[in-house]
């Protein structure tokens, strides 16, 4: 194992224990810049994938490992840093002197910047080669530079676009397609090292980019994360068995022993049996991943950052949204796995604005989501979204269908499209308009994230139709989505984040392109305009504000319509946030909702049956939107306070005994399965009521199906 010196400004990974002489240590420039969490991380990486000099040198052993710190945590830093301690040390980088990584498009030119950066800090020089194949070059030269690379070794960093499209063939005519995978096989996929940026983008193992990641034949795998866990257990399994293949047996094995009982266990409603067994299921889950995951959460930041607030903040939807989103559920729903998705789309662009929903229809934008290729789909290099290839999930099918013409126009006995864009038809917007007004009093700069183009469309049409502030694009406010190339986004966020630059006051972002990998610490205050199916990619849109950088509060707002299928969304992010500590970070989280409460997304309630009195928020910009726009917004919760550790509720340690017992007896086939093992309990939970509480979904065409 890695080896620390006392002295803190020293990183020793490696000692010959005949006589003590140092082997393997961290440049000491690095080492002095780094928090305590980023040397650990380091020495984990070496642990896993080398652990010492004598065990490189006669050990062939295929093994790897996940780096799982939050956002803003320095994990570039720390692998930029393991890079050039093994690829430049006289003992190990004959050994390892290809690297390969590959990242986000959105990110390449931080990449770069950055491995750069770091290798200046170093006191000792030693130049590692490196290589990167920018788009303007011609295949035959992208062939030539991996085989510079392959001959020469060095530090390869392209993007996962460019990358699956070489591997699985799809940069090369036919005619130069055998030599050209003759080239790619012997070259790009023989690494000695490979580093994946945001790897829970493997997502499955079905998918293009697992697909072509897993043709790699390398002895060391690492995967960065700031999200391990992201939709389901079932991608966090993906990306486990990518760096250590047969840890958790096969998939069905894992969704027997593990992902199964512990999604039983998670609702408010579950039963005594289910929670417990929950409980017991994560820990073993767990402490077995333990070795393999060095997992840091953004508590680590605390101690460096200022203080941040994020509240959730439930919206009552406007006269117009409210008679608008009640008639498409009555009269154009189908409750059905075949419109769920649609359905989703057309009720959150409603919730958005009413023009969002007209600008769907007339102009046949078929809800267009910006679909980058930083979540793995099908998008060139340059950001333009190729639509002639397949988006195979239902989300991708349903937004490309053509609207029924029986459904077109319903809404003009709503709405009268003249004056259809306007700020007053939108909670959302009138609230987000008052938060723009209040940071521009408090001098801070603002980021909002939202999932729609059409969206961030209307926002700046309607900043182009304030009447008190000049809103000029590239000077006041900039925005950042698919269509926007590497070079023009570093050159938005640098001018953005100049606190030179008062002007620059305003960031409009995708979700999808801005979320993963950038630094956006001239911001301090965020809005989330619309919740996302995947919790993480909010997660990761508000950690672009909350890094190492930042100088003052910050304060995040997620706006969400209440009573709405949005609403609801928001829960379900809470309740796979919560699953994911759980299993990740071994926490106890309070269970708020009912399976029912997490399924029933067609239910529409405009306002609480009884309004209450809200208690003063710590945020005073808040505090002032809560007393001017009362009639808005109904409730608020601190995000934060919905997923709280709650140590009371932790496993004893002869339950944590009893879960590996039971474990041992699951494995190897010597115990009920769990509808057996569940239903021994039942009596005692429910008495004779028991089959009243169990329900189950059995028609094929439930929406319901398709949320697990």
């Amino acid at each position: 194992m890695a080896k620390i010196s006392d002295n803190s400004d020293r990183l020793i990974l490696d000692v010959d224990h005949r006589n003590g002489k140092i082997l393997v240590e961290v440049d000491e420039g690095l080492v002095q810049i780094m928090k305590p969490h980023q040397r650990d991380g380091i020495r984990f990486m070496f642990d896993c994938t080398i652990e010492s000099v004598d065990r490189l040198k006669n050990h062939n052993h295929q093994t790897g490992c996940i780096l799982a710190h939050s956002m803003g945590l320095g994990k570039t830093l720390q692998a930029i840093a393991y890079l050039h301690t093994v690829m430049t040390n006289e003992h190990t980088a004959r050994f390892i002197r290809k690297a390969l990584i590959i990242v986000p498009y959105n990110v390449l030119k931080n990449w770069q910047d950055e491995i750069q950066q770091w290798f200046d800090e170093c006191r000792r020089y030693i130049d590692v080669a490196r290589y990167d194949l920018p788009r303007s070059k011609s295949i035959s030269d992208r062939l030539e530079t991996l085989k510079d690379w392959h001959r020469t070794g060095g530090i390869l960093v392209i993007t996962i676009g460019t990358f699956t499209r070489l591997v699985l063939g799809r940069s090369f005519h036919e005619d130069e397609c055998p030599e050209g995978m003759k080239i790619v096989k012997e070259t790009l996929l023989t690494p000695d090292v490979f580093i994946m940026d945001e790897g829970h983008l493997l997502r499955n193992s079905s998918n293009q980019i697992n697909r072509a990641a897993s043709m790699i034949v390398t002895l060391r795998r690492i995967i960065l994360t700031g999200t391990p866990m992201q939709n389901n257990l079932e991608e966090y399994y993906v990306m486990v068995d990518f760096v250590k293949p047969s840890l958790l047996g096969t998939l069905q094995d894992f969704r027997n022993r593990f992902s199964n009982p512990i999604t039983n266990g998670q609702h408010i409603d579950s039963t005594n049996f289910d929670v417990n067994f929950m409980k017991k299921r994560a820990h073993v889950l767990h402490t077995m991943l333990q070795p393999s995951i060095h997992r840091c959460d953004y508590l680590v930041l605390v101690p460096y950052l200022p203080p941040k607030q994020e509240y959730i903040i439930y919206l009552q939807l406007t006269s117009t949204q409210a008679k608008l989103y009640q008639y498409y559920l009555d009269n154009l729903t189908k409750k059905s796995q075949q419109s769920l998705f649609k359905d989703f789309w057309v009720l959150l662009l409603l919730n958005n604005h009413p023009a969002l929903l007209i600008d769907m229809y007339e102009k046949q934008y078929n809800i267009t989501m910006d679909n980058d290729y930083t979540i793995g789909q099908n998008v060139d290099d340059n950001g333009d979204h190729n639509c002639s290839q397949t988006n195979n999930t239902v989300m991708d099918r349903m937004a490309k269908r053509e609207i029924s013409p029986n459904d077109k126009q319903w809404w003009t006995a709503i709405i009268d499209e003249r004056n259809v864009r306007c700020i007053e038809l939108s909670a959302k917007f009138i609230v987000m308009f008052a938060i723009i007004g209040e940071c521009q009093k408090l001098n801070d700069k603002l980021v909002i994230f939202s999932q729609s183009l059409i969206n961030l469309n209307m926002i700046e049409l309607m900043l182009g139709k304030c009447p008190n502030d000049s809103w000029i694009p590239n000077v006041d406010y900039f925005r950042i989505d698919g269509n926007v190339t590497v070079e023009a986004r570093h050159r938005i966020i640098q001018a953005f984040n100049d606190e030179s630059n008062k002007k620059a006051r305003l960031l409009l972002l995708s979700t999808r392109s801005g979320g993963i990998g950038i630094n956006l610490v001239g911001a301090n205050r965020c809005i989330i305009f619309d919740c996302s199916w995947n919790p993480a990619q909010d997660t990761q849109a508000i950690f672009r504000i909350f890094r190492y950088g930042q100088r003052k509060p910050c304060f995040i707002y997620r706006l969400a319509g209440y009573g709405t299928m949005e609403n609801r969304i928001y829960q379900r992010q809470v309740a796979k946030l919560s699953v994911s500590k759980r299993v990740v970070d071994e926490k106890q989280i309070r269970r708020y909702f009912t399976l029912r409460q997490l399924e029933e997304l067609y239910t529409f309630m405009r306002r609480p049956l009884q309004r209450q009195t809200l208690p003063v928020p710590r945020d005073d910009l808040l505090a002032s939107l809560v007393r001017k726009h009362s009639q808005h917004i109904l409730l608020y919760y601190e995000h934060d306070s919905l997923l709280q550790n709650r140590p009371e509720e932790e496993l004893t340690e002869e339950e944590k005994q009893q879960a590996w017992i039971d474990w041992e007896q699951n494995r190897n086939g010597n115990t009920k399965n769990l509808s057996e093992m569940r239903s021994s309990q039942y009596d005692d939970d429910f008495g004779d009521n028991g089959d009243d509480i169990i329900e189950q979904y059995v028609n094929s065409d439930d929406y319901r199906e398709l949320l697990y």
